[in-house]
């Protein structure tokens, strides 16, 4: 289980957390089991875009 650190999803681009999310996914998720969430949990600081952008990684590359 893991994800995102927070001040990616803070600070970051919708781009910047979709090339994070695949390459995590791609490299921890060989074999399956991986659980994709953001790394501390969601903040009121996390942009809207940006967790939008974690869910879609998930659902774009998390097919295994």
């Amino acid at each position: 289980m893991g994800g995102p650190p927070h001040s990616l999803l803070q600070n970051g681009t919708p781009q910047q957390v979709e090339e994070y999310c695949r390459d995590l996914i791609e490299t921890v998720g060989k074999g399956g089991g991986f659980i994709l969430t953001s790394s501390t949990g969601l903040t009121h600081e996390a942009r809207p875009e940006n967790v939008r952008a974690m869910v879609e990684s998930a659902r774009k590359y998390g097919r295994y």
